[in-house]
């Protein structure tokens, strides 16, 4: 067998024992079962790793568009799966169902909505294993109309709804692979291939979005295509797709006083008039004042109440505890959310200063920013880290993809099916993060340059 004819083979080999990993993961531990959990995860993530350090061997004359076929492949696996390690499919389902009926997703918790009468009789199934059902919705227009599609497709049976989901994730993957491949073609030359092994093969996106049905990977992309349009000086496509973004999840709303400023007058207008304009169109659907306050009061919830593996809130929160006597959580997230917005600002006023800096330092600034925002928060669910992992790609910080690895300590809460924080595995996972912060801004520091995350760093404008 020559050269080429046992790289493929390798390939083969690898793709193989990747797959039964994912399939078992998957579809036979569950989230109760954190031991076994965490060690399959390990030794899938071994299994990545090694993906990583010779992709250069296995992958040799693969292009970026084949390596996206081997990615979707991968994710339509877990399209006739039943998520396990979450439940917030019943909640999705639940909102596409309210459409379908004629009511108004964000009127009613779903606990209100049982007493209209209107509902048909699988919301009974829904309602039961939802985790929120006394919460109003908080999820954006783009996102519930995902929803209904699905619960149309399904035509009332949950399995097959719960498959409609899954695919349209399915799609919104593959939209966001071509997006990466776009993005680096234009930001980081050369690494198309290479970005979208990292992407495509990393187990926490696979297992979190078509495996999981979360949103994050469909607002990722609609933000890479957002800067692939800036970069090309499309500043109205990229108004629209930024809000296109925040009509999936709200957080692209983070990076807007940064691109304002990075922009320049003119063209800063130009993107928010037509930004304006593109989330009124998604928006409209909520148009109402009692709309409005519940959707205010269901995200103020989320950053007052909702407490999961958090790092810089439990030291404020907790800390509080240990001196005071009282948990002052609800005094400390507003603290720290005014952080994260002076953060957006004093980065707008460095970008202001240095009108120079190019997408690469954007980009950067995007990952800083999302990432405080991650540290700062009161809930960091394992798919949150999705977006800082792809926002790593080609800036030369590698702490991202160990957080793609570690955030997983924090299923130890559901430990033998019971809900009960472990600090202990929360602390190994921050430390293990932290140390891998330090040893990013030491190679940064020492060598005036990023150590090239996928094989090339990014460059230190300004010195």
């Amino acid at each position: 067998m020559d050269t080429m004819g046992l790289r493929r083979a390798l390939l083969v080999v690898w793709m193989v024992f990747f797959a039964i990993m994912l399939v078992w993961v998957g579809y036979f531990v569950d989230r109760g079962s954190f031991t076994d959990l965490m060690g399959y995860y390990s030794l899938l993530f071994g299994l990545y790793l090694l993906m990583i350090r010779f992709e250069s061997d296995l992958m040799v004359g693969i292009t970026w568009k084949q390596v996206i076929g081997l990615g979707i492949f991968l994710r339509f696996l877990f399209v006739f799966s039943t998520p396990n390690l979450s439940d917030d499919w019943c909640r999705f389902l639940w909102d596409g169902m309210m459409v379908e009926s004629g009511v108004h997703p964000f009127l009613y918790t779903p606990r209100e909505a049982m007493e209209l009468g209107s509902l048909p009789s699988y919301a009974v199934v829904l309602l039961e294993r939802m985790n929120s059902p006394d919460y109003h919705t908080v999820y954006p227009p783009l996102s519930q109309f995902v929803y209904w599609l699905s619960v149309r497709l399904g035509a009332g049976e949950i399995g097959v709804s719960l498959m409609a989901l899954k695919l349209l994730i399915l799609i919104g993957e593959l939209f966001t692979m071509i997006a990466l491949g776009f993005f680096l073609g234009k930001v980081q030359v050369g690494l198309e291939r290479v970005g979208l092994v990292w992407y495509a093969f990393n187990p926490l996106v696979i297992l979190e979005t078509v495996g999981n049905v979360h949103f994050e990977g469909l607002m990722v992309g609609f933000l890479l295509m957002f800067c692939w349009a800036l970069q090309v000086g499309r500043v109205r496509l990229a108004a629209v797709l930024w809000a296109s973004s925040v009509s999936v999840k709200l957080l692209p709303l983070l990076v807007l006083p940064v691109v304002l400023v990075w922009l320049g007058k003119r063209r800063a207008i130009q993107f928010a008039g037509v930004g304006l304009v593109s989330l009124l169109i998604y928006f409209l659907p909520l148009a109402k004042v009692s709309v409005i306050g519940h959707l205010w009061a269901s995200v103020g919830l989320y950053f007052r109440q909702f407490e999961f593996n958090a790092s810089v809130y439990y030291l404020g929160a907790y800390g509080s505890r240990w001196i005071t006597g009282w948990h002052e959580g609800r005094l400390v997230s507003p603290v720290l959310a005014s952080a994260t917005f002076s953060l957006a600002v004093c980065l707008a006023v460095l970008f202001y200063r240095r009108r120079y800096w190019k997408m690469e330092e954007l980009q950067f600034a995007f990952l800083v920013l999302w990432t405080t925002y991650l540290l700062n928060s009161a809930t960091v669910h394992p798919w949150y880290v999705l977006v800082p992992f792809v926002l790593s790609l080609g800036t030369g910080w590698v702490f991202p993809l160990v957080w793609t690895w570690v955030v997983y300590f924090s299923y130890s809460h559901y430990a033998a099916g019971l809900y009960q924080e472990h600090f202990g595995w929360i602390v190994l996972e921050y430390l293990v993060l932290g140390i891998g912060i330090g040893i990013d801004i030491v190679r940064w520091s020492a060598r005036g340059t990023g150590t090239g995350l996928l094989g090339r760093g990014c460059k230190r404008e300004g010195g």
